[in-house]
């Protein structure tokens, strides 16, 4: 069993194009041999895997497969005579190595190596991304996942600190102000030395009305493409207008707009302005059946912030978007603006 165990990862780190076919064949040997037996085993190959960096390509498709095995579902029926009696089915279940694996996770954590304790995290998030949406661990193996990330976030390696923001998204419980994941996810944010850290800190956050505060703050970052990741995150998660009031909407725009960097205020338009005006709302009475995206304009876009306060900024944001996309964008403006006259 060792041997095959072996020799399905070392195909599976070859290349990620059969997966597939490498997981079926380790399911089909776990459910064919000693499953104590299978899980040291499995342990043993994982922990010799994590030694080595993982931006290595080998090491990179071994952990994604480790990470497709640990989040395969096993589904089980109740017997025959309970399904008469009950419409409903057992739920799946994740792999039942996954809880071994877990505590595993916490007995290395503290390793010596930089690319252990990296490539736990790694793993740790890639596990946790390829969950659905509506899964649930165990509390107490969910608790230990929070712990290993809070842990690793005070990493003095700043790889594994982004590594341990990186997998700690999912971790996340918005409903809780005091949840201990966004605390440190703000910290890093404001105050890690290395930009990697910040950007991937920044990525991670669940943007809420109590901490967007702290994110707008990496807007002014001292380092370009921290700036840059926070025009693109924030585009992808703050995509309406409508959630921010005016005098921030203003703020937002000032500040890309006169970013010292020509890359970033391109990002700030082509990621945010684009997106704000692709997310307008529709004005009641609106009939879209014959073009959808009428309301889509520049001119809603100028309705929804305060163009006398931001006068220059807004000036540059549309000579951006006529040299941009001219035609389409002009004539949209045209047609609005005598309509309202």
């Amino acid at each position: 069993m060792e041997k095959t165990i072996r020799t399905v990862l070392d195909q599976a780190q070859n290349s990620n194009i059969r997966h597939g076919e490498h997981l079926k064949a380790l399911a089909d040997l776990y459910s064919k041999c000693n499953q104590q037996s299978f899980h040291d085993e499995f342990l043993r190959c994982i922990a010799s895997i994590i030694t080595s960096p993982s931006n290595s390509t080998f090491v990179g498709h071994a952990l994604q497969f480790i990470s497709s095995f640990l989040t395969l579902e096993i589904g089980s029926s109740t017997n025959n005579n309970d399904s008469q009696n009950n419409d409903s089915m057992q739920s799946d279940l994740f792999h039942p190595i996954l809880p071994r694996v877990i505590q595993f996770f916490d007995e290395y954590k503290n390793h010596p190596s930089d690319y252990v304790r990296a490539n736990i995290c790694v793993l740790i998030g890639q596990t946790l991304e390829k969950m659905a949406e509506n899964a649930e661990l165990d509390g107490d193996l969910f608790e230990l996942l929070v712990n290993i990330c809070l842990d690793r976030m005070n990493d003095r390696s700043y790889q594994v600190r982004a590594q341990a923001a990186k997998a700690s998204g999912r971790l996340q419980n918005t409903k809780d102000p005091d949840d201990l994941i966004t605390k440190r996810l703000i910290w890093l944010m404001d105050h890690d030395s290395h930009p990697l850290v910040r950007k991937e800190s920044l990525r991670s956050i669940a943007i809420t009305r109590s901490n967007l505060p702290h994110f707008l703050r990496r807007l002014t970052d001292t380092n370009a493409t921290v700036r840059l990741c926070a025009y693109n995150v924030f585009a992808q998660k703050v995509q309406t207008l409508k959630v921010l009031p005016t005098k921030e909407r203003c703020s937002i725009v000032r500040m890309g707009m006169d970013d010292p960097e020509e890359p970033v205020v391109r990002a700030f338009v082509e990621c945010v302005v684009h997106t704000w005006i692709d997310k307008l709302p529709v004005p009641p009475g609106t009939d879209l059946t014959r073009q959808p995206d009428a309301h889509k304009t520049i001119t809603g876009f100028l309705k929804m912030i305060d163009v006398t306060n931001i006068g220059e900024q807004t000036g540059r944001i549309l000579k951006m978007l006529f040299d941009d996309n001219l035609m389409k964008h002009y004539d949209h403006f045209k047609e609005t603006f005598i309509n309202d006259k």
